[in-house]
């Protein structure tokens, strides 16, 4: 006995000890899928449970109201498609209780980032069969969305095209960024800008993404990564309130991508995966893949890694320094991402040593923001108007008049 040694042990097999078992909740069907670790379920359990969880994620905070309009953005992705799947299930006939919102559908096409040349005719097929108002539009179109023109209309589906002008700005702008995390960072706050932006312009005060909590915890680690602590409770939670006018609510925040898999599995759905910036690349290519691989090794081998994330982040909030307090600089905004300004920190805090190595190696360095943009007054109190995330970015391009006009235009606005 005692010449047995750990690595000598026979590994623990999950599927063989759930398919001699019966649901846990029916206790009658065999399972097909096992939730947690020792949590068999058969298909119809597995569903209700699925759409419960989704519903109570509206129950519990009633930010919906009755009759309002939602646009739900879909990507085609996995999370997305069961989002769209859900919210069908919810306002169909046979549902017990049904939503009571009015989505309207949205699909960002970003073909142009990755020079994708096959056409989007299974995303709007996915879209139109879903009968709800439907809106297709290209990501380089927020570099001038003051000619954005949509019409607020229940019928058909809304093709948004570019014109070249508009497609060279955006390359110009993708090609100034340096570094793949930045470019990725940059990509996701100008879809954000144009989701809010869209949802405006057709009347709509809630926007609806299908975030999940694996894809959440990843986030919530690079983020800090990337200088965006301050804003965590915006970025990973339920409501993003960071826009008065328009809020971003994630319900499938509680689904981890392993449920929703099965979920998109069980019911036949067919997601439409598109290529991104970091598809093929390697795990070091960039911060947010690097977290990602290592969230997810971990995951493989601790189950229980995703949900501590998940969990922990949802304990962070946002505190006000006296500073913020006493000269109410709470209510100004980020020009870019529209989060809380947060530079106004103490002399002995992080930010400001960085600051200073950076002022006493700024003569060593020879990239173009430093030795030409920043010296003069305007760039630095443009980046006055920043948070620290945004700040970091924009210091990773080679010229902040890169940026989409509408953003350009606000922060000229603020510093006069």
């Amino acid at each position: 006995m005692c010449s047995i040694h750990e690595y000598d042990q026979p590994e623990r097999r999950v599927v063989d000890d759930f398919r001699s078992k019966l649901c846990m909740k029916c206790k009658t069907e065999e399972p097909v899928v096992v939730i947690r670790t020792h949590d068999p379920l058969c298909r119809g359990c597995f569903l209700q449970y699925c759409t419960h969880k989704f519903r109570s994620a509206f129950g519990k905070t009633r930010l919906v109201r009755d009759g309002e309009k939602a646009l739900v953005a879909f990507s085609g992705g996995h999370s997305s498609t069961a989002l769209l799947h859900l919210i069908q299930e919810g306002l169909s006939e046979r549902a017990q209780k049904k939503l009571r919102f009015v989505p309207s559908l949205i699909h960002i096409d970003e073909r142009i980032v990755t020079g994708f040349t096959d056409s989007s005719e299974d995303i709007e097929k996915i879209m139109t069969s879903s009968s709800f108002p439907c809106c297709l539009i290209p990501l380089e179109k927020v570099m001038s969305v003051q000619d954005l023109e949509l019409k607020n209309t229940t019928q058909d589906i809304q093709r948004v095209k570019s014109n070249k002008s508009e497609e060279e700005c955006f390359r110009k702008l993708l090609r100034s960024t340096k570094s793949l995390t930045a470019k990725e960072e940059l990509i996701k706050r100008l879809r954000s800008n144009l989701l809010h932006i869209v949802a405006e312009k057709l009347g709509h005060t809630k926007i609806i993404v299908g975030d999940c909590c694996t894809h959440l915890s990843i986030n919530l680690l690079s983020n800090m990564a990337l200088g965006q602590g301050a804003h965590l409770p915006f970025e990973t939670g339920f409501a993003d309130t960071r826009d008065q006018n328009v809020l971003v609510i994630r319900p499938m925040r509680e689904f981890t991508s392993k449920e929703v898999a099965f979920l998109n599995n069980l019911t036949g759905l067919k997601p439409h995966v598109l290529p991104t910036l970091l598809t093929k690349g390697q795990s070091n290519v960039s911060i947010n893949r690097l977290t990602e691989e290592f969230v997810l090794g971990l995951q493989s081998k601790f189950p229980s890694t995703v949900s501590t994330i998940f969990r922990t982040g949802e304990k962070l909030d946002i505190v006000e320094s006296e500073g913020q307090t006493e000269r109410n600089e709470s209510a100004k905004q980020c020009a870019v991402c529209k989060g809380p300004i947060d530079t106004n920190a103490g002399e002995c805090s992080a930010m400001k040593a960085t600051e200073f190595s950076e002022t006493i190696c700024k003569e060593a360095r020879s990239d173009a923001i430093v030795n030409e943009d920043k010296s003069s007054s305007i760039l630095k109190s443009m980046l006055e108007e920043l948070c620290y995330g945004c700040r970091l970015l924009v210091r990773d391009m080679e010229s902040i008049n890169n940026l989409p006009s509408h953003i350009l235009n606000e922060l000229k606005t603020n510093i006069q």
